[in-house]
């Protein structure tokens, strides 16, 4: 080596070192750390109740909400570390409450998310003023996350919410709120996806210490990616949200590296307006309706399978095909729940078929599943008018597990219960002042809610078939559940 290049080594090694030193830092960089906690708004109880009551409903929340936006870290699917968001709604008081994730679902944008203010976390809020530290990450390319949301991908649906979750708690012992160890999750449409991923993670990983899974309740989620949903988006049956297939599509290119240009997939009509929506140029509700519009002046008809290359469809049929491999690949039934879960869902839906819920039902019981049931909670609704039957039939089923923990005993919220067995009425003693008494059947289906009139009561129950079921007295410090065991019929 001449003097000149030995010079001109020398000249670079600061370089190098600066250049190794960036990289040691990027790679040192924690996941799942907070970067930024940023309150949004505070609501009374009395507000949160305002919210319920524009949905008709009469349940009411005991605790004020204030909720945050969140920064944290989390890799993205290639394993760098991203700079992503979330929505955190902490109930008010001094209690130890429980964690709920709510999963939220498919946005038509990247700024229709919980952190930005979208309507489910509105839901999120209100689950929070029943007693949970409620907890809606944005997913990875949606909200400040960078990229292309990797939309049905169930190991980042699942990991963007641990994260925001571990990244968290060292915020709450510092703020001196505190948690009492049980995780509920939940998440409706691609939520229900995300939830159902993020509980088989949760469950199949350790926890921090002291956290457990206590119940889930995936709603209306394609769990089957790679059967029921395939099948109906290739039947010959119309769709009017095409997009969902594009989307799908796109998203598990991004992982796998399915294709190389887009004519290799989909049919020349259907390009410019997919090519749009992956610029981010229009939304998913408007490729939906350009898709739609394409489709009935090409074909006639709004037959999804009419989007894509003869070959797509076809290969799906050979087990080796790296689309089909890529769709099985985030199918989240396959495996047998620990915790209580509930399959909410409903018959007509129009948009995720009810049969998502029915093949993972029975699967998962087969599998050895502890206590999982599906239950359609309104047989008539469609995809927009299940969220809120469904929300409330969940929120009810998670009440009948949550155990809100305090400084104080709330044991005595609910004295005596007698006669027990009952027939049409029963006497309740040692109530609290402001509460709620409900009563629900074995599956978590509320039956009837009212609130207390006094230290005794008595509540008068509506005809019923025999069995078991469970009065819980709600207060300001928690909760107290009991059984009642019913003879009306002899």
């Amino acid at each position: 080596m001449n003097t000149f290049s030995i010079l001109n080594m020398t000249r670079k090694i600061p370089y190098l070192f600066l250049v190794l030193a960036v990289h040691l830092a990027i790679n040192i960089l924690p996941a799942q750390s907070l970067i930024r906690a940023t309150e949004i708004q505070h609501y009374n109880a009395a507000e949160i109740n305002g919210l319920i009551q524009l949905t008709g409903d009469t349940t009411q929340v005991l605790f004020g909400v204030t909720t945050y936006a969140i920064q944290y870290n989390t890799p993205d699917i290639h394993g760098v570390l991203d700079t992503a968001s979330g929505f955190v709604a902490i109930p008010d008081g001094d209690n130890s409450f429980p964690v709920l994730f709510y999963q939220h679902g498919t946005a038509s944008n990247r700024n229709e998310v919980p952190s930005r203010g979208s309507g489910e976390s509105i839901l999120a809020t209100i689950a929070a003023g029943f007693g949970y530290i409620t907890i809606a990450p944005d997913y990875l390319g949606l909200g400040d996350s960078k990229g292309f949301h990797p939309y049905l991908y169930a190991k980042a649906e699942a990991s963007c919410a641990y994260d925001l979750f571990v990244s968290l708690l060292p915020y709450l012992d510092q703020q001196n709120i505190k948690t009492d160890g049980q995780l509920f999750v939940t998440g409706y449409s691609q939520g229900g996806h995300a939830a159902m991923a993020l509980h088989n993670f949760l469950e199949g990983n350790d926890l921090p210490e002291g956290y457990r899974v206590a119940a889930a309740a995936p709603m209306s989620g394609p769990y089957s990616v790679s059967g029921e949903m395939v099948r109906r988006l290739s039947s010959d049956q119309g769709y009017n949200y095409p997009g969902y297939a594009i989307y799908t599509l796109l998203s598990y290119n991004s992982v796998y590296s399915l294709f190389d240009s887009l004519p290799q997939v989909i049919k020349a009509p259907y390009i410019p307006a997919v090519q749009e929506f992956m610029q981010e140029k229009i939304t998913l509700s408007v490729l939906h309706q350009q898709l739609l519009t394409t489709l009935t002046q090409e074909t006639g008809s709004t037959l999804v399978r009419d989007l894509f290359v003869d070959s797509v469809i076809t290969k799906l049929e050979n087990p080796a095909d790296p689309v089909l491999l890529a769709l099985q690949a985030n199918d989240t039934y396959n495996w047998a729940p620990e915790a209580p879960t509930r399959l909410v869902y409903c018959m007509n839906d129009d948009q995720v078929v009810y049969t998502n819920a029915l093949l993972a039902d029975s699967v998962m019981n087969v599998l050895g599943a502890n206590d999982l049931t599906s239950v359609d909670v309104f047989p008539q609704g469609d995809h927009g008018a299940c969220v809120l039957p469904a929300v409330k039939y969940t929120l009810d089923f998670f009440a009948q597990v949550q155990a809100i923990t305090s400084r104080k005993e709330v044991s005595g919220y609910l004295s005596t219960l007698f006669p027990n067995p009952a027939k049409d009425q029963v006497q309740l003693t040692g109530l609290p002042s402001g509460g709620f008494v409900r009563l629900n059947n074995e599956l978590g289906q509320e039956i009837l809610r009212q609130p207390v009139s006094g230290r005794d009561m008595r509540l008068q129950i509506p005809a019923l078939p025999n069995g078991v079921y469970l009065i819980t007295v709600s207060g300001p410090r928690g909760q107290s559940t009991k059984k009642l065991f019913l003879l009306q019929n002899q």
